[in-house]
């Protein structure tokens, strides 16, 4: 910042406090506001949290899309579509960021790219004059936290309980069930991540060298069960009709279940 710049600053600060600080704090809200607005890139296949992605971009409205992102946030949208390239409220995605851009001459671009959150699209539309660029406006989405799995069965478990005393005693015993219940789910959920874990190492023991060829592409394998389910998912070959699937689930035991079908469905077909 310039010492021009600087000195305006400070006599603001000092004379319009309250005028000052109620800009930044609109300009903080419009930034986080735009942060959530994306170009979307559609393409017919379904990637995850933390897959790799290579493009070749090629088509006017993503020529556009590639030179605009590569100067800002060097993200995009990354919306699997099917069956046609159109967006819609509720649709789920997740967001791509930069890796490496190699524009060529002809306006063309070669894009490396890691895949990062999933979202969810709240608004959409189409971009006058960019032959076709839509945009969107987008909340990130998450699994679920383990714990609230738990509550819903401590809730159906003491039903009953609960319309028949409303004690103090009843209610601690309540809270005792639910840490129970909760810390039993979230073993539950380490063990089945383990579980896909030691199938996947096994399933890979008849594939050679292609194992550190994977750590390669995508990375070590995490220990999160969050991150594991996503990890396994971008590399495993999921039939087509469970893809959509586990990218929209929001349950971190759910898509290890799935995962851990497939890997023994593979290892039935080899057996």
């Amino acid at each position: 910042m310039h010492a021009e710049n600087i000195t305006i600053v400070n006599i603001l600060r000092n004379c319009f406090p309250d005028q000052y600080q109620a800009r930044i704090d609109e300009l903080q809200h419009e930034r986080n506001a735009w942060e959530n607005i994306l170009p979307i890139f559609f393409y017919n296949d379904t990637l995850y949290p933390y897959s790799p992605l290579v493009l070749h971009l090629f088509e006017p409205r993503y020529k556009i899309m590639i030179k605009r992102i590569v100067q800002a946030s060097r993200k995009f949208a990354y919306l699997p579509c099917m069956h046609s390239y159109q967006a819609s409220v509720g649709d789920v995605g997740v967001i791509a960021e930069l890796s490496e851009v190699e524009f060529l001459p002809d306006g063309r671009a070669h894009v490396q790219a890691k895949c990062r959150d999933r979202f969810r699209i709240l608004d959409t539309w189409v971009e006058d004059g960019t032959q076709g660029l839509h945009w969107c406006k987008v909340e990130i989405i998450h699994d679920e936290p383990v714990e609230s799995h738990a509550d819903v069965q401590v809730s159906q478990e003491n039903e009953n309980e609960q319309e028949d005393a409303g004690d103090a005693n009843v209610e601690e015993s309540q809270d005792q069930d639910g840490a129970a219940v909760q810390a039993q789910s979230t073993q539950s959920l380490e063990e089945c991540a383990r579980e896909c874990s030691q199938m996947f190492e096994a399933m890979m023991e008849n594939f050679g060298n292609m194992r550190s060829d994977i750590d390669v592409a995508h990375g070590p394998k995490p220990e999160n069960p969050e991150k594991l389910s996503f990890w396994l998912a971008s590399i495993l070959p999921v039939p087509y009709h469970q893809k959509h699937n586990l990218l929209t689930s929001r349950s971190t035991m759910e898509r290890l279940n799935e995962l851990l079908s497939i890997i023994r469905m593979h290892q039935d077909q080899r057996a």
